[in-house]
């Protein structure tokens, strides 16, 4: 039998449609080009008997070569299948990354690397790249793993952060926790793993907090005040190093009187350690998750300082998109009490876990885009870096008042003429706007008499059930069953996807449809930047703009896709651009098969809508349909657009 690593490589090769250089698979699959060479060899062994072998090519790279396809495909087609079942089983290295944070975070004296070398069977260049990836999420809460020769690895930094890092790691382990990864003793008994303490705790806290009606907390954060108590026990002998500012005192009075109430109800054994180091640090993180109300905000001064920054927010969104309802008092409201609460959050140094929070880059691209930007102002003038968890909530805010404001779509508007009187004209009306409420803006009714005076250059489209001889030129006309007991929608469903198709279209031509081959980054950045023909704004900074939107919001979806566009920079004209990428490149997680690069020009509803329907007919695809885009040409593409790939 093969191993996961050789499984993973196999995966890789197999999936790909032209051969996998070294440097590619080692980077994909975190090994060294030495160790890609053995598995290669290993995976020959195994696989020679079964028709097939992986082809090495100098310069060139690595494919499969099928010797005997009676045998080789039904081989492969099991071993494919087995690989994509069984892969949720497999210890990823994120998993074994958390695992050596754990190990070293929880033990009582420094760990070496041969102690890790010998839990997760790696070697020792294996164990140490992981260590180096290891930074990269401590740096998140400013620790540091140490290697102190003949001594052991240790992880330094404040008592504070490596509490939050270890309620962030229970998360992680509680949820994520494989059957084949050796558990931790050391990390178990420190978060009371194997007791019903967690339980316990978490029953007195919620009986407290009925006492408090003003207070309130999100669900999600009760476990994170739990694990928090739990740690002012097992981590008492520690409670010196804990470090406070003036003014982190100063909001904790707020909340100790809660604080004490609460550790009073709580099991004896573990408010016997709990002394007053520890009940100001429960305050303060008390008080950096209190949820704020707005009705007792509303006339504050910091409400009104805050609310004064929000709406110059908004008036810069506006240039941008001009949504203007999107960016009403009760949304600008809710975005001042965000603002409000993450100041809090950042006063108090609380470091909240990354939940799954996908939507925030996959659904709504519009709202991704404005989220964006917010995150870009909250960075740049308010000084405060968002968590995943406040990117989530800043999204919602904008999805919901999007959706509100129907501002995912450019709604049109219908003129209803019907061979009976208006009044029965009036109640059809009301049912087909009620249908489509997301596509009609308006539907107005007159007699057929009153067409002569009507201004049809305001209407989309004239429904009616009366005969086209009898309907003036010029206006698209929609033939409409009005009968009462049985609307036929039909046309109205063909005209208002055509209507959207053909405004997309104007934006996204066949000149936009471009297959390549791309290997990195920055050739994709340049061959965009040159398809454009910019001339306001020089290539480098050009490019240091969509990075800039990369630092707030991933530009990688699901299914090989890479969606990318422009933090500040700003087009006239809306622009639509789809790269085929023939030699797919790991762009950060995912392999940057399709590089789609949008703009919405000057921020209409209209081109808004356009761009959103144009990305949703590839993000809204199911994985075959992506694969096939190397054959297929743009007429394949566009002539299977419809609305409903995006409902």
């Amino acid at each position: 039998m093969i191993s996961e690593l050789d499984k993973n490589i196999l995966k890789r090769i197999l999936h790909a449609k032209h051969p996998l250089s070294g440097a590619f698979l080692s980077d994909a699959c975190h090994i060294s080009i030495n160790t890609l060479r053995k598995e290669i060899t290993y995976i020959n062994d195994y696989i020679k008997n079964h028709g097939c072998h992986i082809d090495t090519q100098i310069s060139i790279g690595y494919s499969i070569v099928i010797d005997k396809p009676a045998i080789a495909h039904p081989f492969l087609q099991k071993m494919m299948r087995d690989i994509s079942r069984f892969e949720y089983l497999n210890i990823e290295d994120y998993q074994k990354e958390n695992y050596i944070i754990r190990r070293i975070l929880s033990s009582q004296s420094t760990i070496t690397i041969e102690s890790l070398m010998d839990d997760l069977f790696c070697s020792k260049s294996t164990i140490l790249r992981m260590i180096d990836r290891c930074h990269h999420y401590l740096d998140t809460y400013h620790l540091e793993i140490r290697n102190k020769r003949n001594v052991g690895l240790s992880i330094e930094g404040k008592e504070w952060y490596k509490r939050m890092c270890l309620i962030n790691q229970h998360k992680i382990y509680k949820h994520e926790k494989i059957n084949n990864l050796r558990n931790v003793p050391d990390f178990d008994a420190m978060m009371l793993n194997n007791t019903n303490y967690y339980y316990e705790i978490r029953a007195s806290i919620l009986n407290t907090l009925k006492e408090f009606p003003e207070i309130s907390f999100a669900h999600v954060d009760i476990p994170l005040i739990v694990n928090f108590i739990i740690l002012l026990k097992t981590r008492h002998t520690y409670s010196n190093e804990l470090v406070f500012s003036d003014i982190q005192l100063e909001k904790a009075q707020r909340a100790t009187y809660l604080a004490r109430k609460i550790t009073i109800n709580l099991p004896e054994y573990i408010k016997e350690s709990i002394q007053e180091k520890e009940l100001t640090s429960l305050s303060i993180l008390l008080y950096g998750l209190n949820r704020y109300q707005i009705t007792n905000l509303k006339d504050t001064p910091d409400f009104i300082n805050a609310n004064n920054s929000i709406r110059y927010l908004g008036s810069l969104l506006l240039g941008i998109f001009h949504l203007p309802e999107a960016y009403n008092d009760a949304t600008l409201d809710e975005l001042t009490l965000l603002l409000l609460e993450q100041k809090k959050i950042s006063l108090c140094h609380i470091l909240k876990d990354a939940e799954n929070f996908d939507n925030t880059n996959k659904i709504g691209l519009v709202s991704s885009d404005i989220t964006a930007l917010i995150s870009y102002y909250f960075d740049k003038y308010e000084n405060i870096q968002l968590s995943l968890n406040a990117l989530a909530e800043i999204y919602s805010i904008v999805n919901r008042s999007m959706y509100i404001n129907n501002k995912y779509y450019h709604p049109l508007n219908f003129l209803l003429v019907s061979r009976y009187s208006t009044v029965i004209a009036d109640s059809i009306a009301v049912r087909i706007q009620a249908h489509y409420s997301y596509y009609v803006n308006s539907i107005h009714t007159c007699e057929s008499t009153e067409l002569a005076n009507m201004n049809l250059n305001n209407y989309d489209a004239i429904l009616s059930d009366i005969e086209k001889p009898f309907l003036p030129v010029g206006t698209p006309i929609i033939d409409v069953s009005f009968n009462r007991d049985d609307l036929d929608f039909i046309h109205i469903n063909e005209f208002i996807n055509q209507a959207y198709k053909i405004n997309a279209l104007k934006i996204f031509k066949e000149s936009d449809y471009i297959t390549g081959s791309y290997h990195s980054k920055e050739e994709i950045y340049s061959s965009l930047y040159h398809s454009l023909n910019i001339n306001d704004i020089h290539e480098a900074e050009w490019i240091t703009d969509i990075q800039a939107r990369e630092k707030y919001l991933s530009f990688e979806r699901e299914k090989e896709i890479i969606l990318v566009t422009n933090l500040l920079y700003r087009y006239k004209e809306p622009v639509f651009k789809v790269f085929i990428n023939q030699t797919p490149f790991l762009w950060d997680r995912q392999y940057a098969h399709i590089i789609i690069f949008y703009s919405y020009g000057e921020g209409t509803s209209k081109d808004i809508q356009a761009i959103s329907y144009l990305n949703k007919q590839f993000i809204h695809q199911d994985e075959s349909y992506v694969l096939k885009l190397n054959e297929m040409k743009y007429s394949d593409i566009t002539q299977d657009f419809s609305l409903y790939n995006q409902l």
